[in-house]
């Protein structure tokens, strides 16, 4: 796992995505990551995270969503919303999750969902 410092350092590259990777196809056959996601998923130990918004895709209605994650004190809050409706608020009493916070958005391309990082939307 990378340190926040490292993650930081290297988020500003991913802008867009040159691949779309099939996350699970077993449990989320519907759901791709693109660079970005999978970087977050693999250097910051967070494949968990991308399974609690994966299962909450199905609550989506609008084809968009933003889901954040905001730790303190080793303790997380995944808030996933429309821009108009909360979908989810969920806590975790405790998670490594090296970073303050993150974001994904959660976008249907009509074919998939997508978790992508807003830089790469």
């Amino acid at each position: 796992m990378k340190t926040a410092e490292q993650i930081q350092n290297e988020l500003p590259q991913f802008y867009g995505t040159e691949t779309w990777h099939r996350y699970n196809p077993i449990l989320f056959p519907n759901v791709l990551l693109t660079d970005g996601a999978t970087f977050i998923a693999d250097n910051a130990g967070a494949y968990w995270l991308i399974d609690a918004i994966s299962s909450y895709i199905p609550y989506i209605k609008g084809g968009w969503a933003l889901a954040r994650l905001t730790v303190k004190d080793n303790k997380g809050i995944l808030t996933i919303d429309d821009g108009t409706n909360s979908i989810i608020t969920q806590e975790y009493a405790y998670t490594d999750f090296p970073l303050d916070e993150i974001e994904f958005n959660v976008v249907d391309n009509d074919e998939a969902w997508v978790i992508c990082l807003p830089s790469e939307n």
